[in-house]
């Protein structure tokens, strides 16, 4: 079986490993690619086509992302393959365009991985629920990351299209359980997509030690106050990376409320490092979290309610510890890749001559 996959971000062809470029970023000689790895089908064969190899032209600019593809490249190899899996709405979107305009018809089945839903876009509801109904049509197979953009593929597209929920899964074993003793700090991670202020007001009202990884002092405003409580790490390498969130006390990650989802993969990195973990409760990770279970939720914006968990949280050592375990464990149990591999490859079994 031949499987071309369409990514709309750059990965990179590795002649060796490297631990600073995490799956599904990176591709190894004789290795098969990301959650492939753990289908059991021996005659596999998976392509993989990223921005830089289908002739992308970013036309309005990075600050939109709407990128394009070269559509007879894209299209014409697509046919050579029993089935394509296209990741994001903006490759999906185009490359479906494409195929109507370029393409006969063919046995190809085509499967799309959409983290934006039918809400994502730039385009007014009136105009893209219809272009995604007509264009959406010959997919085989819709996977979302959330059980809310499962539900909203299902009210927009009916039964004409198999929509499935299959939670994200991540190499947990590459990530070591951070450290029994801890330092007393708290880490923050992320550089997009992230509600800072909201996470600063808290800090007034219950200042800790807080290293920000993701960013430097001069990507965000911040009250001049807390400047001898922050430590803007910018980008770490691996090693640095799981060191520091490894001796910390918390995580908090205020994740900001999108039209896609996001911050899933900070969140399970974070559960594999069996650290105890304050998130908002947002549709990205809202399928992935149990309040006082795994981690603490807060309210989306509520800088009070952050307050509370962060005070709270920092002051109980035992409950650090129990949701810190609990969090790995469900990692392991729920999240890891092979979980998702398998939930793939049943939906996508019935393809494969």
């Amino acid at each position: 079986m031949k499987v071309l996959c369409i990514f709309n971000w750059p990965i990179q062809w590795l002649e060796e490993d490297d631990a600073d470029v995490r799956e599904p970023d990176k591709i190894l000689p004789d290795d098969r690619y990301w959650f492939f790895k753990h289908w059991p089908v021996d005659d596999l064969e998976v392509d993989v086509l990223d921005w830089k190899k289908t002739g992308f032209i970013n036309v309005l600019g990075r600050s939109i992302g709407f990128k394009l593809y070269d559509p007879k490249k894209l299209t014409k190899k697509a046919e050579n393959y029993d089935l394509v899996l296209i990741h994001g709405a903006s490759a999906g979107f185009l490359f479906l365009l494409y195929n109507s305009l370029f393409t006969k018809k063919t046995d190809t089945k085509i499967g799309l991985f959409d983290v934006g839903g039918v809400r994502a876009g730039l385009l007014p509801t009136s105009i893209r629920y219809p272009l995604i109904k007509k264009l959406f049509s010959p997919v085989d197979e819709i996977i979302c990351h959330t059980r809310k953009q499962k539900r909203e593929y299902e009210k927009l597209l009916g039964k004409s299209t198999s929509v499935n929920f299959v939670p994200l899964g991540i190499n947990y074993w590459d990530i070591p359980e951070g450290e029994e003793i801890e330092e007393k700090y708290a880490v923050t991670i992320g550089y997009m997509e992230r509600d800072w202020q909201t996470l600063f007001k808290a800090l007034e009202e219950v200042p800790i030690p807080l290293k920000i990884i993701g960013i430097t002092s001069e990507d965000v405003s911040y009250p001049k106050k807390l400047a001898p409580y922050l430590d803007f790490k910018g980008y770490l390498h691996k090693e640095k990376f799981d060191e520091v969130v490894g001796k910390s006390t918390l995580v908090i990650l205020p994740i900001d409320e999108t039209n896609h989802a996001t911050g899933q993969l900070t969140l399970l990195n974070s559960f594999s490092q069996a650290k105890p973990v304050i998130v908002s409760n947002v549709t990205g990770v809202k399928d992935y979290v149990i309040h006082k279970n795994d981690c603490m939720v807060y309210q989306p914006k509520n800088s009070m309610d952050l307050k509370n968990k962060i005070n709270m949280l920092w002051n109980s050592p035992e409950l650090r510890k129990k949701l810190g375990k609990k969090a790995r464990k469900i990692v392991e149990n729920k999240y890891c890749l092979e979980k998702m591999s398998k939930k793939l490859f049943l939906i996508f079994k019935k393809y494969i001559s």
